[in-house]
């Protein structure tokens, strides 16, 4: 529809949010910008929410990349304006699709400063400050410039933990994945059936628990005594900021001690799938890597590197970004960081180490395999309230930065 029939619909029902931000999109594809400059601003009279009204669009565009659309928006916008943390979030993600980490870094912590300046008019808007504002934080608090490697230390970042003693079983490469006790109950058993099932003697799976309670210490004990090529080590406490976050990492912070104890090539995973196909059809495409991970076109670097799969071999290389994205991890959990923070620490790390360090041979399978992370894996994440799980964890944290609270 065209803006003005748009429009009439908007007049007739001014309630309908849909109506609204078709008219807005509809007015910025045939660059208008002025006319969706002043939808904005009635938006906001009416209801008092023109900043979580103009995110929706303007992010969405950002995600597809309509530079040519949210440039000269922005131009027209200028700078001393309520919608100005919207406008610095979208050419954040705009920097951060055009693979310019030391941009997008800046331009999120921005987005967060100016959301903090108007304050007093972004708390009418509750829906902003509740669902944006959070994804801009998280963003900030996740994303550096390449040159912040340089500043992490040399520290081992691994956590210490109890190995199984016993010889390590055979196997062409290792399956790798973490969790605490309670998730270990909850999908462990699926996942290492599909394991046995699809891989046979090819793989090790080796899973780290954190915080072994009574029904883990029995789940690993009888998973253990079915599968032969399962080994199981276990940590008591260690954990960095936020219980829930700290878990999804726990697997990287493992990952450089994995590959130190098995020398050979490894797939790190989430606990929370099954197996679709045998993951060693990925170990050719490691042959002239160090590492390789599925992405996604999404720009935002919380979205961009799928860390469901990840494949490391068994290189230096390999294991000295395992090492840097560990020390990474650990930084920004002291810091707060929330949801995600597994991939977009894998962003900003796999986009900043060459510039910084000597960098690794990096591969996007999505790219090499012509397909998915789906052909390979299924996520059974909607087993349990994963939500309820974090929650529960998370002890200690405060809600207002809290990404799933009511």
């Amino acid at each position: 529809m065209r803006p003005e029939e748009l429009l009439q619909a908007v007049q007739k029902n001014l309630t309908d949010k849909r109506l609204w931000t078709a008219l807005l999109e509809s007015l910025l594809e045939e660059h208008r910008y002025q006319e969706a400059i002043s939808l904005i601003t009635n938006r906001q009279q009416y209801f008092k929410d023109a900043l979580n009204f103009s995110y929706d669009v303007l992010a969405r565009l950002a995600v597809n990349g309509r530079a040519e659309i949210l440039e000269p928006l922005i131009a027209s916008l200028g700078t001393g304006n309520l919608l100005h943390p919207v406008t610095l979030f979208a050419q954040a993600v705009l920097e951060a699709g055009r693979e310019k980490p030391a941009e997008a870094a800046g331009l999120f912590k921005a987005a967060v400063m100016a959301v903090n300046a108007i304050v007093p008019v972004a708390q009418d808007d509750p829906e902003f400050t509740g669902i944006c504002y959070q994804h801009m934080l998280n963003q900030a608090r996740q994303v550096e410039a390449p040159d912040f490697l340089l500043t992490l230390g040399d520290h081992d970042p691994s956590p210490v933990v109890s190995f199984d003693d016993r010889p390590h079983p055979p196997g062409e490469f290792v399956i790798a994945a973490a969790c605490d006790g309670r998730y270990f109950v909850n999908f462990a058993p699926l996942f290492a059936a599909s394991v046995a099932e699809i891989e046979g003697s090819r793989a090790i799976l080796h899973i780290n628990v954190v915080d072994v309670d009574p029904a883990a210490d029995a789940c690993i004990k009888d998973l253990e005594a079915t599968y032969s090529n399962l080994r199981v080590s276990r940590q008591a406490g260690q954990i960095v900021g936020r219980a829930s976050a700290y878990y999804a990492c726990n697997r990287f912070l493992m990952a450089p001690a994995l590959l130190d104890r098995y020398q050979r090539p490894m797939i790190i995973v989430d606990i929370d799938i099954t197996l679709k196909q045998d993951l060693a059809n990925l170990l050719p495409f490691m042959s002239a890597l160090d590492i390789a991970l599925f992405e996604w076109t999404n720009p935002i670097p919380s979205m961009r590197c799928f860390c469901m799969l990840a494949a490391v071999s068994n290189t230096p290389t390999a294991r000295q970004f395992l090492t840097v994205l560990g020390r990474y991890l650990q930084l920004k959990l002291k810091q707060g960081a929330l949801w995600m923070t597994d991939q977009a620490s894998l962003w900003s790390v796999s986009r900043s180490i060459g510039k910084t360090l000597i960098g690794p041979r990096y591969g996007n399978l999505t790219a090499l395999t012509g397909v998915s992370y789906e052909a390979f894996v299924l996520s059974n994440e909607q087993q349990v309230n994963k939500r309820q799980l974090r929650k529960s964890n998370d002890t200690a944290f405060d809600p207002t930065l809290d990404p799933d609270r009511a």
